[in-house]
């Protein structure tokens, strides 16, 4: 094998691949968790097809980490979906949809053998997860922002929305907590919330910010 194979492009069928010319060097040696991640996969998969995929995106998410300058052992779920949107943006929706499958196997074997504090394989999700009738269990940060920035104030129902949204992100209320919320609940000089729920269990819940505060006094006086 030539010694200078690490900088030369991989040779892909124009037709077939689209993946951004950034990811197309060959690696034949990649560093020793991905080495060790391909060794265990390959003595399980049944197909060599599917092991040169993995290695592909592998391979990829190490360009990305080089370049970059992000520790594996330090990565993030926004730096992984950083890479996947550069990634998979040309790729069909099946094809992104395999890659990210090959990913969270990746990630999920780092998390098992100590390489990384978080299971990341679970939030590893393509834009098919917000087609479904049921919400997505999580925002991300860039969603969060997105969200409080298409709320209008119009109409006393779309404070009354701002408000509750408020409580719910800043306090951690439950939709019935927040609909069960009257004055008698608030106290300006505690600076305190106090939650019922459906077990009479009664729950404080700090109101310092005055971005809260100003929230409970809208959601009460406009609901």
């Amino acid at each position: 094998m030539e010694k200078d194979s690490y900088n030369q492009p991989v040779q892909y069928h124009t037709n077939r691949c689209k993946i951004p010319d950034f990811f197309q060097i060959r690696q034949d040696i990649l560093p020793k968790d991905f080495e060790q991640y391909l060794d265990c996969y390959k003595n399980r998969c049944q197909g060599q097809r599917s092991f040169r995929d993995v290695r592909r995106i592998l391979s990829g998410l190490n360009i990305y980490l080089q370049q970059s300058n992000i520790d594996l052992h330090k990565i993030s779920i926004e730096q992984i979906d950083s890479f996947q949107a550069y990634y998979n943006k040309n790729l069909a929706q099946s094809t992104s949809k395999l890659y990210r499958a090959y990913l969270r196997g990746f990630l999920k074997y780092l998390y098992q053998e100590g390489c990384i504090r978080k299971d990341l394989a679970s939030l590893v999700v393509g834009p098919p997860e917000f087609a479904r009738s049921t919400p997505p269990k999580f925002l991300r940060p860039k969603e969060v922002q997105k969200l409080f920035n298409s709320l209008d104030f119009s109409a006393n129902r779309d404070i009354r929305t701002y408000a509750m949204i408020h409580l719910a992100y800043y306090i951690g209320l439950r939709p019935k907590e927040i609909s069960l919320i009257t004055f008698d609940d608030i106290s300006y000089s505690k600076r305190h919330v106090n939650a019922s729920r459906q077990n009479e269990i009664t729950v404080s819940r700090d109101s310092s910010s005055s971005k809260t505060g100003g929230t409970i006094s809208y959601c009460v006086w406009l609901r």
